[in-house]
């Protein structure tokens, strides 16, 4: 009954379509340099690992009155001083993030209406600062028939592409490049900042969250292993950074424009997401008002298009490694904390023992190297 009821699924739908963003079209890139049996023993073990930091979250949201976001419960649970750390940290994610999208979406756009990737990424950043200045705010039950029609392209394209499989594209393991997708699919599996909306959207039926953050997260996971061995199987080492470059020759021109179009929406979508969320960040936590913090989230794309970074995979690896990996351990310990400190019964209760809290804890802390080694 949990499945049909549809205020569950719009909840599963906006974390999943807010998860479905830049990082679906680095996986096949890397996982055809690390091997695809590799890369999917990763994304195994880094989607369990999601689920469990989505959880561990919702928990402390479910533990804790009001409505607040990471770096507020920071500053509640363990002070000022972490506060900051974990504000530079959002700060650095947020703002890599947006860029990715622009840098990324643009050249999609651009495929689609046949003009430069710079016209391309200048319309994307337009539009989609002037939505979020306008408070143009996807309503739930549309992002859930987005999310909808999305996966099912997505899958779509997938298959056509495995028309194409060669066994030997997915059968190379290269030991060598075994830390390169930690970084990218950490980051593609990264919808977090999105379960305080998802908390406060269930209303009275909070105790549907938990169910939501674990569905919400699968589904991403799956239609990224579908998409990667439909990407890799076809293309193998030739597979290029954004995925569908590869494709054009072997799908033809209609299909490559579904694929631009695919990834369009998808990075649009997850653009003016993060953006609502980033503005929510300065609002709720730093107390800036309504136009002084569209003013700070439109201006970060604007001057790190300033800097000659252009390497959207490298970026994504970052992010992943660094930015989500402190994000996490704050959340590990956000979870400690609440237990005791919370000052509402929650809906679920993990109960992790502590030791697990550690080895998640090592896990990320050991992380932060992957940039470098890869």
């Amino acid at each position: 009954m949990i499945l049909l009821n549809s205020r569950f699924l719009q909840a599963v739908a906006l974390l999943a379509g807010t998860t479905i963003g830049a990082g679906m079209f680095a996986l096949p890139f890397v996982f055809s340099r690390a091997g695809f049996l590799l890369g999917t023993l990763e994304l195994a073990i880094l989607t369990f690992v999601t689920i469990m930091m989505n959880l561990f979250y919702g928990e402390v949201i479910l533990r804790t009155p009001g409505r607040h976001l990471l770096p507020g419960f920071v500053k509640m649970y363990l002070g000022r001083k972490w506060f900051w750390i974990e504000s530079l940290s959002a700060f650095v994610g947020f703002a890599g993030g947006l860029f990715v999208y622009v840098l990324l979406g643009g050249v999609f756009l651009a495929n689609l209406l046949g003009v430069s990737i710079t016209i391309g990424r200048l319309i994307f950043f337009g539009v989609g600062v002037f939505l979020v200045l306008a408070n143009l705010k996807l309503e739930v039950k549309v992002n859930y028939f987005l999310t909808a029609f999305l996966v099912l392209f997505i899958i779509v394209l997938s298959g056509l592409a495995l028309g194409h499989f060669s066994p030997a594209n997915v059968s190379v393991i290269e030991p060598n490049n075994i830390f390169l997708p930690y970084g990218i699919i950490l980051f593609s599996l990264a919808g977090g900042a999105v379960i305080p909306e998802l908390a406060a959207f269930f209303g009275d039926q909070k105790r549907l969250l938990k169910k939501a953050l674990i569905v919400g997260t699968i589904i991403p996971a799956i239609v990224y292993l579908f998409f990667t061995l439909g990407v890799v199987g076809a293309t193998g080492f030739s597979t290029t950074p954004e995925a569908l470059e590869g494709l054009r020759s072997l799908l033809g021109r209609p299909l490559f424009f579904l694929g631009n179009a695919i990834g369009f929406l998808a990075l649009f979508t997850s653009f003016i997401i993060f953006g609502f969320t980033f503005e929510d960040i300065l609002r709720s936590d730093f107390g800036f008002k309504k136009f002084s913090a569209w003013l700070i989230f439109a201006a970060i794309p604007v001057a790190l298009f300033l800097l000659p970074i252009r390497d959207f995979v490298g970026i994504l690896n970052f992010l992943g490694a660094v930015a989500i990996g402190v994000d996490s351990i704050f959340i590990l310990w956000l979870y400690r904390r609440a237990q005791t400190a919370g000052a509402r019964f929650p809906e679920y209760a993990l109960r992790a023992p502590l030791w697990a809290i550690l080895l998640f804890g090592l896990l990320f802390f050991l992380g932060f190297a992957a940039p470098f080694l890869s």
